[in-house]
């Protein structure tokens, strides 16, 4: 096996702290941040949030089928096939 010089130990955080001439200074934008608490939601805005994504769910279904009749739509086979379809829930002796 390969042999490698062993990891020094860790200095601990006292060997550096001498180093720094004081406490570290704040950062104004962090600070600014973290005064801040979250505003609590309330019931509407969690009503309104949901009653958005079922409408958007809601208008993604209908332009997906409205996309999808429009691409069958432009088939040669589909006027056929809605006559064989219609011609199901006909009567019988009447094609």
């Amino acid at each position: 096996m390969a042999t490698r010089t062993p990891t020094p130990p860790d200095a601990g955080a006292g060997t550096y702290a001498s180093a720094a001439s004081g406490p570290p200074t704040a950062n104004p934008y962090a600070a600014a941040s973290a005064q801040h608490k979250a505003a609590p939601k309330s019931k509407g805005a969690r009503f309104l949030r949901i009653a958005a994504a079922l409408l958007a769910l809601l208008v993604l279904a209908v332009v997906l089928a409205g996309v999808g009749v429009w691409v069958w739509a432009g088939r040669s086979t589909s006027l056929a096939t809605t006559l064989a379809q219609a011609a199901r829930y006909l009567p019988a002796d009447q094609t």
